[in-house]
């Protein structure tokens, strides 16, 4: 209890200490995602993002909000979302700020807007989620998703669950999400090619029609995948030792 009280007193300290707070935030994988960004959105018209699941203090999009541009982030958590609430008022962020579990039914209805950046990452329903959003036929410069590196080379997701919790599927907490190939092969009806992967787990697709505008290569699977860096250190287990512990688990293949 006293470490939580700790912790909250120092988020609320970052509220007011802006330059405090400047030196905290990132996005995963040192930075890298919201290094990306910041130079993606220059070559955009609609520089806007919308982010689904997020922590206080490490999103793909943070450096986009604390630069000013118009953006949604949604996360289930209720005390992150009101820490970001709170910061976004007294920072004067353009931010919208959504308390909610997402659904296959709820998703389409938080994007009432295109958004040059899509970012999903929670830790689930990722696949399913992203599927609707696609067919919904919301338009976005770019999407990114996170995908599972557990799932090595295989075209699989983790069945649609409405209340998915990966801590309660398997304790270990690798079962979640969909594969990268899975991911490749639904972008790819949509007529998205992926250009980038960072880190082991983020994806990162375009249209195919604005590949050349923004100078970019379309990858295959062979040239993107890596798995997940942070997973392998603090598991000390690679991701085929992973899979193996969740391999007789439920799955779909894509």
């Amino acid at each position: 209890m006293i470490k939580k009280i700790k912790y909250y007193l120092y988020l609320t300290s970052l509220i007011f200490d802006k330059h405090k707070f400047f030196s905290k935030i990132k996005s995963q994988n040192d930075d890298l995602e919201s290094k990306f960004l910041q130079e993606f959105i220059k070559k955009i018209d609609n520089k806007s993002f919308i982010e689904f699941g997020f922590h206080p203090l490490e999103f793909n999009t943070i450096h986009l909000m604390t630069s000013n541009f118009r953006g949604v982030l949604v996360d289930a958590n209720k005390k992150n979302v009101l820490f970001l609430k709170i910061l976004g008022f007294f920072q004067n962020y353009k931010i919208k700020v959504v308390d909610l579990f997402l659904n296959k039914e709820n998703i389409v209805q938080v994007i009432n807007n295109d958004y040059g950046i899509f970012s999903i990452d929670v830790d689930g329903n990722d696949y399913w989620l992203t599927k609707e959003v696609l067919e919904s036929k919301r338009n976005f410069d770019l999407m990114i998703v996170e995908y599972n590196s557990s799932f090595l080379d295989k075209s699989i997701t983790t069945p649609y669950d409405e209340n998915f919790n990966r801590h309660n599927k398997h304790e270990s907490g690798w079962y979640h999400g969909a594969s990268l190939k899975a991911f490749i092969k639904l972008f790819n009806k949509k007529n998205y090619g992926l250009i980038k992967t960072t880190g082991g787990n983020n994806a990162f697709f375009v249209k195919r029609e604005s590949l050349n505008k923004f100078g970019f290569k379309e990858l295959t699977f062979e040239e993107a995948f890596e798995e997940s860096k942070l997973r392998n250190l603090w598991s000390k287990k690679n991701a085929k030792e992973q899979f193996d512990v969740i391999k007789n688990l439920e799955y779909i293949n894509i």
